[in-house]
């Protein structure tokens, strides 16, 4: 009986082992179907919004307190170089101008008083020193008084148009008061915020298109201006200005844009989207060694490009990669290819 028992217990121990021996080869045997990483001429076109502003702006501020006399422009008007913006009334500062050059002509006189007693030993050094400090001084608070006037009269820096009017005329305001802005329409610009996996790929001067959502489905072209160095904080975006080869007559400034922006083509290892697996642990991929084992392989990945993926580490050009079969797929487990000798590489 005991005999019997034992039997019984080693001929199951022997199915056991041929069962996990079964498991093991029919492991030998996952099917999996593998593409080959190569290295391809791709150019990244990405769209993005936009807002087109004036690279351009005079924003215009009173060095001087006092009331306003002239301010003749509304918004829209179009203005020319050196028109008169704001004038302020400049009586007091005309008063004490003509003090100060009446001041300057005593000093001089007083000047050459000493300088004639010195000539005959009648003066000091001193004295005749203290005559000509006067006279500087005189000379110094004119000049003062000539640039405080001058602050008094604003015109315009550049030919524009006039986009905010803030004061009227007969208001006294205080020095360092925002009163109008110009803005030059000609340097209407397109800015666009973009991620900062992009930003690498872009240079000044690549070309972009702009279409302007005000103004229909016509595109206009560009180019990159200006690439801001920093990014901003929480978004991991930086911005990008594009200057536009033609300004249509009806851009303003805060119209919403769709911006294209095409880098030039570059060499990158590219790989199909579906062959990238992602978990936890980030992303990675499974490569086919020589001897056909599957090995999980991390990487890191850039640009999505259709149904086709940048590689930008982990793996090189000619890595034979698992495209389909990933079910129960493990590293180490050996694998049967589907398609040995017609390994595609899309």
């Amino acid at each position: 009986m005991i005999g019997a028992l034992l039997t019984l217990a080693l001929s199951g121990c022997d199915n056991a082992a041929e069962t996990n021996k079964k498991s093991r080869s029919s492991g030998k045997d996952h099917l999996v179907e593998v593409v080959t990483a190569v290295q391809e001429t791709a150019q990244y076109a990405s769209q993005h919004t936009g807002i087109l502003r004036a690279r351009r702006i005079f924003r215009v501020y009173n060095q001087e307190a006092g009331r306003i006399k002239t301010l003749k422009w509304f918004e829209g008007d179009e203005v020319l170089k050196d028109d008169l913006l704001v004038s302020l009334d400049d009586e007091l500062l005309r008063a004490q101008l003509g003090k100060a050059k009446a001041e300057v002509r005593r000093s001089q006189l007083a000047l050459k008083r000493q300088r004639n007693l010195a000539k005959g030993k009648l003066a000091s050094e001193e004295d005749l020193i203290q005559a000509e400090t006067e006279v500087a001084v005189a000379k110094a608070e004119e000049q003062l008084l000539r640039i405080r006037l001058g602050y008094m009269r604003i015109h315009a820096p550049f030919s524009g148009v006039i986009t905010e009017r803030l004061a009227e005329p007969g208001d006294v305001k205080s020095e360092n008061t925002h009163l109008m802005t110009l803005i030059d329409p000609q340097s209407l610009i397109v800015e666009t915020r973009v991620s900062e996996l992009i930003l690498p790929m872009l240079k000044i001067g690549d070309q972009a298109e702009v279409r302007i959502d005000a103004l229909g489905n016509k595109t206009y072209a560009g180019t990159i201006k200006r690439i801001h160095p920093g990014l901003e904080k929480g978004r991991r975006q930086g911005i990008v200005e594009i200057s536009l080869s033609e300004i249509p007559e009806q851009a303003r400034a805060g119209q919403l844009s769709k911006v294209t922006l095409k880098p030039k083509a570059l060499e990158r290892l590219m790989l199909p989207f579906a062959t990238v697996r992602r978990d936890n642990q980030g992303e990675y991929v499974f490569r086919i060694s020589d001897d056909l084992r599957a090995e999980r392989i991390a990487i890191k990945s850039g640009v999505r490009l259709g149904d086709r993926i940048e590689i930008l580490n982990g793996l090189k050009a000619g890595d034979q990669i698992v495209r389909r079969g990933f079910l129960n797929l493990r590293s180490g487990d050996q694998v049967r290819l589907t398609n040995p000798k017609t390994a595609q590489t899309k």
